[in-house]
C-alpha cells in the first residue's frame, strides 16, 4: 500500500492517507478500550495490570502512527515511541518524552513471563496514553 500511495496523484494520496489514518485510529481506540477495562479489572485481578500497560502503549503507538500517516510520513515497523516521533518534529516537540519512555517499556516485555506491572503502574500508563491521545488529536482534526 505504501508503494501505491507514493505513485498516486497528490489529492488521491491525501485521501488515501486519511483513510489509512482512520484505520490506525480505529485500532487505537480498540486498544484504549481494552486498556481502560483492564485497568478497572486490575483492582481485583492484578494480572490485568500487565495487559492494561501493553494496550496503553499500543494505543499511543497507533495514535502516533495515525498522525504520521495523515501527513504522508512513511515509517518502518517499529514500536519505539521515541523513535517514531523523531519523524515529525512538530509532534515530537509537543509530546512528553517521559510519557513515551514509560510507555515504551510495555511494548514487548510486558507480554512475557517475569514482567509484572502494579496497579499504580497501569494507572500511570493509562494516564500517559490519554495524554498522548490529547496531544495527537489536534493533528488529526481533518482525519476524524
Amino acid at each position: 500500500m505504501i508503494i501505491f500511495l507514493e505513485k498516486c496523484l497528490p489529492a488521491a494520496r491525501s485521501s488515501m492517507s486519511h483513510e489509512y489514518a482512520r484505520e490506525w485510529i480505529s485500532k487505537a481506540e480498540a486498544d484504549r478500550h481494552v486498556a481502560q477495562r483492564c485497568l478497572e479489572e486490575a483492582r481485583s485481578s492484578p494480572g490485568q495490570a500487565d495487559i492494561a500497560c501493553f494496550h496503553a502503549q499500543q494505543c499511543a503507538e497507533k495514535y502516533i502512527k495515525a498522525v504520521l500517516v495523515s501527513r504522508g510520513i512513511i515509517f518502518s515497523k517499529i514500536h519505539d515511541l521515541l523513535e517514531l516521533v523523531k519523524l515529525m518534529n512538530e509532534l515530537k516537540d509537543k509530546l512528553n518524552r517521559d510519557d513515551l519512555g514509560a510507555l515504551n517499556q510495555y511494548s514487548v516485555d510486558s507480554r512475557y513471563p517475569g514482567a509484572f506491572a502494579s496497579y499504580a503502574e497501569a494507572e500511570e500508563a493509562v494516564r500517559a496514553m490519554e495524554r498522548v491521545i490529547f496531544t495527537c488529536d489536534p493533528f488529526l482534526g481533518e482525519v476524524k
